[in-house]
Parts: structure tokens; sequence; C-alpha cells
């Protein structure tokens, strides 16, 4: 009997059954809902979500499911392990597409299904990995290494494939991270007998793995040979790699030898600064209210590594057990600083309150026990919801925190790309503040440009600031204990609907806008310009338009190649004296100890200090310290560097402290330089090892009778800031670690 079939339909054989199923089953009805429920996620309308499920408990052609699964579980940008990342020097929020996602918890059932069923392919690796993430968040470490190892396994056993290697990386990884170094070490030998020498970037991604772990064990000397052989061999054929890609000259860094080259610079640097070993360092994430934080990630990042974001392989990375304890082994001396890995629901309401800065400096010691404490945000209460301010004072107010003895405000200028932050007021006794407005128009934010080699595409809104009556702004405080330790503050992260309190924002609206400032508005940058000058020249008590000439012409010198200071010199010294604001009173004692007017300097630097109520930022200290010691004043530098080393966690001037400290040193040991050295270390990302100059500094003496009086002639030329005889004396020495030194310095900012 013929049996005859519309094209809208398809035959199956089940068990010798003929089954007609129509075709819009598996074709069209799936695709239009699959439409509807994205654009409806898209939208962020829950209902969409219910309409993926829907589609996907439908009878599909697995291709279409596949496909489904991989869109909607694993392309969403979710595949992060934490919603936050935040630290001392960045936060990092994962980076998801817009609209509305499915939530780890409703994508375990789907990607348990591919890591089952699904085809092998690299969305089979991000299945895995995901779910592996999930059951350590869990607890579940076991759990987490199998998920792993059972997509390590699907992959063809005929040939050893890159997505195999990735999971038995991240399986040592997870072991590493749990102490259970055997257990690395086990799957590292297998992994070298999989890994073929051609795949230098895999191999050396293992030798660092393996040198991580001989650290962690205090087996240095060794962790170091291991990283110097296998670098070496690693740069050849990088090197080798990219001449046959010239096509392609912004290849990027590899990890593996980002890896190689930080352990082996922070391996060199124990090794100078003769630390006897390693340390354990332990800690807890608990709330303030004594509920731990589990399963939370943790991580210790070293000085090179804070200035990029979180990355999946960061060395140090722990997990909170389920009393939010953690632990990291063998950490090797140096500057760190603390990361933690969070989820919404962990960071909901709560606010960790570290300061920008904040580092942990390990110098060999057994144990360093870090506590961290996560603090509900305080509520702003007055200006909020968009308030227009129109009277010539505004008042801030804020709920109490306990224990806290002074609060810090800070202001922000909302821009079309984002805001613009800054610091407005410290060291506020109380929980309120009035101000008049005039000092909110005086506050200066960064500078937006639409193209910076054409000062006239300022954005207007960013150098109006608060001036401007159109624009809406927003506000934030921080409150900290009698020592300067942050306790908590308003901004962070308020998601449920009990949480998100009062919005920060206001409007400005006591003043009118003139017509230079419309003109600015609409981008009519040089009209606005000469308006603001000609309406000054006819009114010298118009201080907003002399407020914005010196705004614009200092915006307008960079592109003359002279300092906004010498173009801007007059009307500066005016809006300095009319405003009595500090920061452009520093500005001009800056601009006088380049010129090495003592005199000026010493006069304005007196008035910044008068009007900073002599609580001057620790930037300006060392920069104070700076111009002493090139006026010689040595024991007062010294006194000033100290300060400012105090207050400043970056230590941005401690190689001017310990060239005064060199040079005044009576037995010439430089053994009290080297202690300063070690007391304060460098940090940041172009930061310089000071402690090991002045060894190697130390060690090149033996050789040298006059060692001691080149120290001091090369001195003095830097303090005297005699360029092109210390350039000569550069070009003509023998001496290399006091070159080193001596350029060192030449390089301080």
């Amino acid at each position: 009997m013929k049996i005859r079939l519309k094209v809208k339909h398809l035959i199956f054989i089940i068990v010798g059954l003929l089954v007609v199923i129509p075709l819009t089953t598996f074709i069209i009805m799936p695709q239009a809902q699959l439409y509807i429920g994205g654009k409806q996620l898209a939208a962020g309308e829950p209902i969409g979500k219910e309409k993926i499920v829907q589609v996907l408990e439908q009878p599909l052609f697995p291709n279409q499911r596949w496909g489904i699964i991989r869109k909607y579980m694993m392309d969403d940008g979710g595949s992060q392990r934490f919603d936050v990342y935040v630290g001392p020097s960045s936060t990092q929020v994962n980076n998801q597409s817009p609209g509305l996602h499915f939530t780890l918890e409703e994508k375990k059932p789907y990607l348990k299904e591919y890591l089952a069923k699904g085809p092998v392919d690299g969305y089979l690796t991000t299945a895995a990995t995901l779910l592996s993430h999930d059951y350590q968040q869990e607890g579940k470490f076991n759990k987490a290494d199998e998920v792993l190892k059972e997509a390590s396994e699907r992959y063809s056993t005929s040939q050893f494939s890159f997505n195999q290697e990735e999971l038995e990386l991240e399986r040592i990884k997870l072991r590493i991270s749990q102490t259970n170094y055997e257990g690395a070490k086990e799957l590292i030998e297998e992994l070298k007998d999989k890994i073929t020498s051609e795949n230098f970037h895999s191999v050396g991604m293992l030798a660092s793995l393996e040198a991580e772990i001989m650290l962690r064990e205090g087996r240095l000397e060794e962790g170091y040979e291991l990283v110097n052989s296998e670098l070496e061999d690693y740069q050849q054929k990088w090197e080798e790699e990219k001449q046959e890609h010239p096509e392609d000259p912004d290849m990027g860094t590899p990890v593996a030898l980002e890896h190689l080259e930080s352990l082996k610079g922070y391996l060199e640097r124990t090794m100078d600064m003769q630390s006897d070993g390693v340390t354990t360092v332990k800690g807890k994430i608990v709330r303030s209210d004594g509920k731990a934080v589990p399963y939370a990630g943790v991580f210790l990042r070293q000085e090179q590594a804070v200035n990029h974001s979180v990355l999946e392989d960061e060395p140090y990375q722990v997990l909170t057990d389920e009393d939010g304890n953690f632990e990291f082994s063998g950490v090797i001396s140096g500057s760190y600083q603390l990361y933690l890995g969070l989820t919404f629901d962990q960071i909901d309401g709560w606010t960790w309150p570290f300061e920008y800065g904040d580092w942990i400096q390990i110098d060999g010691q057994e144990t360093e026990y870090v506590e961290v404490t996560l603090h509900p945000l305080l509520e702003l209460q007055s200006p909020v919801n968009q308030e227009a301010i129109k009277t010539d004072t505004m008042e801030f107010e804020w709920e109490p925190v306990e224990g806290a003895a002074y609060y810090d405000i800070h202001l922000g200028v909302e821009l079309d790309s984002g805001s613009i932050g800054t610091l407005f007021k410290t060291g506020i006794v109380g929980n309120t503040l009035t101000v008049p407005l005039e000092e909110l128009y005086n506050q200066q934010v960064g500078v937006m440009f639409e193209d910076e080699e054409d000062w006239s595409s300022v954005d207007p809104v960013s150098i109006l600031a608060f001036t401007n009556t159109e624009n809406k702004f927003s506000w934030s405080v921080k409150a900290y204990s009698q020592d300067g330790k942050m306790i908590t503050q308003s901004n962070g992260y308020r998601l449920d609907e009990e949480n998100i309190g009062n919005l920060p924002f206001f409007y400005l609206q006591e003043r009118k806008m003139t017509e230079a400032d419309k003109l600015f508005l609409d981008k009519k940058v040089k009209l606005a310009f000469e308006k603001y000058k000609e309406n000054y020249a006819k009114n010298p008590q118009d201080f907003h338009s002399l407020r914005m000439i010196v705004r614009l012409m200092g915006i307008e010198a960079m592109q003359t190649g002279k300092t906004r200071e010498e173009a801007v010199l007059p009307y500066l010294i005016k809006w300095a004296e009319v405003s009595e604001d500090a920061n452009t009173m520093f500005e001009l004692a800056d601009y006088y100890h380049k010129r090495r007017e003592w005199k000026e300097y010493d006069s304005w630097y007196k008035r910044y200090m008068d009007a900073a109520g002599d609580a001057p930022s620790e930037y300006a200290l060392g920069l104070h310290a700076t111009a002493l010691m090139k006026q010689g004043k040595l024991a007062e530098a010294k006194q000033t560097f100290q300060q400012a080393m105090e207050l400043d966690n970056e230590n941005r001037f401690v190689g001017n402290w310990l060239a005064v400290e060199l040079y005044t040193d009576a037995d010439g040991s430089y053994d009290s330089a080297r202690g300063l050295a070690k007391m304060y270390p460098e940090r940041g990302f172009e930061s310089r090892d000071w402690y090991g100059m002045i060894g190697k500094m130390i060690t090149e003496k033996k050789e040298f009778t006059d060692y001691d009086q080149d120290l001091k002639h090369a001195l003095e030329l830097y303090f005297n800031e005699n360029h092109e005889s210390l350039n000569q004396w550069i070009e003509a020495t023998d001496k290399i670690q006091l070159k080193n030194f001596i350029q060192g310095l030449i390089e301080i900012n």
C-alpha cells in the first residue's frame, strides 16, 4: 500500500510502526516561539524564559536542541564564575548581554544533558566548566572534578585535543586550589605524556603549574630553575611563531608566558630579599552580623596583575568553605591585593569596605591572617530621587553609621557614556553637611573628548560639571572609623526591592544658564569661549565666566604644546584668589616647583596648606618633600617623605626618599636606605624594585674605591635637575647598578 505524505510531514519508524509527525512541530512552531521568547528575554520579561523552556520540551531535531541550549545557556555572556569581582584597584561586573538571563540553577539540567549527550565540540568544555564551577561553589569538589573528567573522556581518544588539555589543566588547578598537591602532580605527569613538544603553549602552562606547586611547598630554588629553563625555551619558540605570522603583529602575550615571567620575577625578588620561605595566608569572609559567606571566590593578586581584570587562571585563587574560611599556602614574598568573586545574591545590599591601594605585604612570615567583613550599605536621605535644588546652599544628609568618626562625600556628573566622579569633601564630622552651591560649581571632574586631537571637541557636560542646570548629578558617602578605616558606603549593589532605597540623584537649578553656556552646550565651543572672555572683560566680578575661561584655556593649551599653567597663568592666579580653591593653589605651587622658582612655590604651597586645612593629599606631601630635597633642605625632606609614605599606599616618592637617605648616609653602609626600601616598597604597574637595586649597589660597591663619591656626585646632579650633566654621567659610568638606580630616580613622576 502506498502512503502519500505532504511535504509538511515527516516519517519516523518506531519499532515497526509508521508514525507521521507534522513538520511544523519541528520547524515552524519552535522557531516562532523562539523568536517571541528571545524578544521577551531581551526586553527583560520573565515569560520569555517560559517560552524557551516550552520549546525545549517539544520534539526537536538534535541540532535544533543543542543550538538552543548553546544560545540561551552558554552564549549569554554569563559564563564567568562570579557576577562581581571586587578589589582595591578595580571592580569588574560579569558582562552579560542586555536583558533577562537563565540563572545557573535553571541552566543546570540542560548543561548536564549537553555534558552527557551533546556534540563533542567546544561547548562541551563550556558546559563542563560551568557545572564544575557550580559544584565548587556548593563545596562539592569531587563532583567538580568528575564533570571535568567526564567531558575530557568524551573527546576522541585517538588524538589528544586542545579541549582535553583545557579540561585537564582545569582539573590540575582545582587540585592545587584544594592543596591536593600530590593529586595535581599525578595529573601533570599524565598530561606530560600526552602533550607534544610542538604545543609549547600548553607545555609552558604545565611548567608554570608545576613550578607553582614547588613554590607552595617552599622549594624556591627548584621552582626557579624550572621556570628559568622553561621560560628561555618558551620565549624562543614564541619569537619563531610570531615570525611565521608577520601579518598579525599584535598577537598579544600568551597566558603561559605571563605566568612564567611573573613567577620568575617574584622568585628573583624573594631570593634577593633573602626570604627564608613561603607564607600561608589565611582568612575568613563574614558579614557584620556574624553570618559567614560560603563558597565565595578569593583571589590573592600579585602586584603586576592588578592592572587588568581578574582572569579565570589566576595563580592564587580559592573558594571559601561553608564557614567562610579560605587559605593560600606557599605564598612567596611580595606585595598583593585581595580580590573577591561574589554572586549578586552574596553582595546585594552589602559592601566590602576596602580602600583603593590596600596592599598585603608578604615578607616570608609563617602566617598572615586577613579578615574580610561585609557591611550593609548606608542610606542617603537628602538630596535624593532627582530633587531639584533652587536655593544658594545645599544640605547633604545621610543615616549615621555606628562607630563612624567621619565621612567623605563623592559627587558624580552623569554623561551619555556613563558618569565621572570626584571627591568633594573629606573628614566630615556628623551625618549632615551644608555648603554654598558655589563650592559645587567650583568642583571639576574629568574631561571627555570626541577627538583628543581637537580641543574644541570637548564634551561640554564634563566641563560645565555642576554649573549645568540641565544635567543630573549623583552623590555618595563613605564612613570611616577613627583610625581611618572605611566602615561602609552608600554606593553598591542594590538588586532586591527591599535594598533599593533612595536614589542618589539631584539637579542644581539655582543659577541661570548664560548665553555662553547655551552656546557651549550646543557644541559651539570656540564661540562660547570667546563669549566667556567677552563677558569677563566687561564684568571682572563675573566669576562663572572666569571659571570657564580657566577650564577652556587649559584644555586649549593641550593642543599648543604649552603647559596649562603657562597658557592660563594670569587667569589662574586670579581664580585662586577669588575662589580660595585648594586644588588651584596646589596647581600653582606645582607650576613654580617645575620652574624651580622657590619663593613663589613656598608661597603657594603655604596657601594650599591653609586652604586644605592642614590636611594635604599624600601626593602633595610627596611632591613637597621632593621640592625640599631639590632646595637642599634634606632633614626637612626626610620628615616630609615619611609623612607622605604613611598616607600613600603606592609609595610613589619612596625613590626620592632613598636618594636623600643615601646622600646623607654617614657610614656609607646603605643599610638604612635598604631597610626603608623594604618597609615602603613602591607599588603599581610600573613600580621599581628599590630594595633589590640597593642590594646590588652594596655588592657592586666592593669593586670601586670611589663609589660613595660618585654616588653623591650623581645625586647632586639629580637634586639640581642638571639633566645634561646627569645624562653625560650615565653615558660615561661603568657602575652599572648605580646607573640603574639613578635611572630609576629619573623615572619618578
